[in-house]
C-alpha cells in the first residue's frame, strides 16, 4: 500500500488497485451494480454517489482535477496512479501485448481491453449512445471524444504559423507537413 503497489487490475476496465478486497468491492459496484448500504459522498462536478470521502476526493483529483503524481519519462504521459503509469511503460514503450484477439491480428495489454473489443468490433456491441445524435459507441471513451470533437468543438492542438486549431494532435501535425512544409505523404502514380 506504501509503496503504491497495486498489484490487482479489474478484468473490465483500467482500474488497479492495491488490495484485492477493493477490487472485489469495485466488481461488485460498479461492474456487477450492487448497491452499497452507504453511499452519501457525491461529486459536486458530476454527481457520482462514492462510497468514502477519500474515494470522493481521489475521484475528483482523478477524474476532474486530472492531477498527475506519476510522469512517464520517455513521453511525458502523466497519471493519477502508479500502477497506471507501470500499465503504460509495459504496454506501450515495452510493446507488452499478451491478449490475442482469437478474430484478428489485434492484441491488448489488458483482458478488459480484448473484452472491449471483441465486443465492440466483432460483436457489433455499442451501448454507449450520444445524447445529441445517433452516434453510438462500443468504449465510453470514444463517446466522450465523439461529444467534445463534434459537438462541443473541442480544439486544444493550435497551429503556430497560422490560425488552424484541432481536436486531435495527429491532426494538427498533418496540417503543419501538408499545409506549411508542403509534404505529399501520397503520390499520384498518373502525376509522379
Amino acid at each position: 500500500v506504501h509503496e503504491g503497489k497495486r498489484p490487482h487490475s479489474c478484468p473490465f476496465c483500467e482500474s488497479v488497485f492495491s488490495l484485492k478486497s477493493s477490487l472485489k468491492f469495485h466488481i461488485e459496484k460498479i461492474h456487477e451494480g450492487k448497491k452499497q448500504e452507504k453511499q452519501n459522498h457525491i461529486c459536486p462536478t458530476c454527481g457520482k454517489n462514492l462510497t468514502t470521502i477519500g474515494v470522493l476526493k481521489r475521484h475528483i483529483e482523478s477524474v476532474h482535477e486530472k492531477v498527475v503524481n506519476f510522469k512517464c519519462f520517455i513521453c511525458d504521459a502523466g497519471f493519477y496512479y502508479k500502477g497506471n503509469l507501470t500499465h503504460h511503460m509495459e504496454s506501450v514503450h515495452e510493446g507488452k501485448r499478451p491478449e490475442g484477439c482469437p478474430f484478428c491480428e489485434s492484441s491488448f495489454s489488458r483482458k478488459s481491453d480484448l473484452k472491449q473489443h471483441v465486443e465492440s468490433v466483432h460483436e457489433g456491441k455499442k451501448p454507449f449512445k450520444c445524447d445529441e445524435c445517433d452516434s453510438s459507441f462500443g468504449l465510453k471513451t470514444n463517446l466522450g471524444k465523439h461529444v467534445d470533437q463534434v459537438h462541443k468543438k473541442v480544439r486544444n492542438f493550435f497551429c503556430t504559423l497560422c490560425s488552424q486549431s484541432y481536436f486531435a494532435k495527429g491532426d494538427l501535425k498533418r496540417h503543419i507537413d501538408m499545409v506549411h512544409e508542403k509534404k505529399k505523404p501520397h503520390k499520384c502514380p498518373i502525376c509522379d
